[in-house]
């Protein structure tokens, strides 16, 4: 168990992302890396602390995995007018 960040999604964050996430296909690659919450985290302590995504700390998924979850998964499914933002979703719950 790694040491938790301050951008870490708590248990009550968790609990409304967790539905919004699309389910696995049966087909395809299977997943290699950690849970969809830990490549959730990656990109929260990504985007809120601004860092490079090469710097992102080895105790996260690799990086070009995060990399492909927040660009490949979200910002095109944005621009489909499938779903929301995750800075935008967790603005929501801390409300």
């Amino acid at each position: 168990m790694r040491k938790a960040y301050h951008s870490d999604l708590s248990d009550t964050e968790w609990s409304f992302f967790e539905p919004l996430l699309p389910v696995p296909h049966a087909t395809g690659r299977p997943k290699t890396h950690s849970s969809t919450r830990e490549v959730l985290n990656a990109i929260f302590y990504i985007v809120g602390g601004g860092c490079a995504w090469r710097l992102l700390p080895h105790d996260f998924p690799p990086w070009k995995t995060v990399y492909h979850y927040y660009f490949r998964s979200w910002r095109l499914g944005m621009e489909a007018g499938k779903g929301c933002t995750p800075p935008l979703a967790r603005k929501r719950v801390r409300e």
